[in-house]
């Protein structure tokens, strides 16, 4: 990453940073995941006592990139977008291991 890019994207607003990321740019995506990636975290670890929250939360970050850059995912609230997935994931798993 060039250093540059990532100050750029350090000051940059939330609803920026979701249009650049849903362009490609992953120096948004990156910061979007840093700021949100420590409520996540505890979220997951909440959830999922058990689980490695770490594996939890990379897998919902790497599902809301898939579907930024398919040109869906939020417009807004990253960080909300983001613990709904980490339940999904935590939940989903849940129902695989529990029938």
């Amino acid at each position: 990453m060039d250093e540059q890019d990532d100050n750029e994207a350090h000051q940059l607003p939330e609803s920026a940073l979701l249009d650049r990321a849903r362009a490609g740019d992953d120096h948004a995506l990156v910061e979007l995941q840093s700021r949100h990636f420590p409520k996540a975290l505890r979220l997951a670890g909440q959830l999922a006592p058990r689980s490695n929250p770490d594996h939890v939360v990379t897998a919902a970050a790497a599902a809301v990139a898939h579907r930024l850059r398919s040109g869906g995912g939020p417009d807004h609230d990253y960080g909300d977008y983001l613990c709904a997935v980490v339940r999904w994931v935590v939940f989903g798993q849940h129902d695989k291991t529990h029938p």
